[in-house]
């Protein structure tokens, strides 16, 4: 339906945009190396589509870096994998006391 219809084709682009951010959160939140890494494969497109020349450029690098990561640097990428890659908090958040 893409092809025929311009406003569809609009909001699917936009849904599964809003999904890759979501996912890369969750992936974020969660410690998930293996989401964050499939997550920014599907990025990536993105960037090229919109021209975002150094969001394309960084990001292919930095995915191409990440992903050979395990030989290159088979600690850095446990350690990754294991999921200390984000900082997560687990204080009690009440911004109302």
């Amino acid at each position: 339906m893409s092809k025929a219809n311009a406003t569809f084709a609009f909001w699917t682009s936009y849904i599964n945009m809003v999904e890759d951010v979501l996912l890369l959160t969750r992936a974020t939140r969660t410690g998930n190396w293996e989401l964050h890494m499939s997550t920014i494969r599907r990025i990536l497109p993105w960037m090229f589509a919109y021209d975002r020349s150094k969001y394309s450029l960084y990001l292919s690098a930095y995915y191409m870096e990440m992903r050979d990561l395990a030989t290159t640097h088979p600690s850095v990428h446990e350690t990754l994998v294991n999921g200390n890659f984000a900082v997560n908090d687990k204080r009690n958040m009440d911004f109302h006391k």
